[in-house]
């Protein structure tokens, strides 16, 4: 299977949620829920998603990036 997770390191807050839903399952919620890790259904990789701007309103825009192991 050709899984995007492959070219990618990082996603764009535009794309995040399409993303989630066709490739990764929540496996760890960190932070008081404000970050949870994620594992691609196809390839296993593990990816953060979490908002890094803590100063912003409701944490600012979300990231998601590829953990490395």
């Amino acid at each position: 299977m050709d899984c995007k997770c492959h070219d990618k390191n990082q996603i764009s807050s535009k794309e995040i949620e399409s993303f989630i839903l066709d490739h990764l399952i929540v496996v760890e919620t960190r932070d008081s829920g404000w970050a949870l890790v994620y594992q691609c259904k196809h390839i296993g990789s593990r990816w953060l998603l979490d908002y890094p701007n803590s100063e912003a309103h409701g944490g600012g825009p979300p990231r998601l990036i590829r953990l490395t192991e």
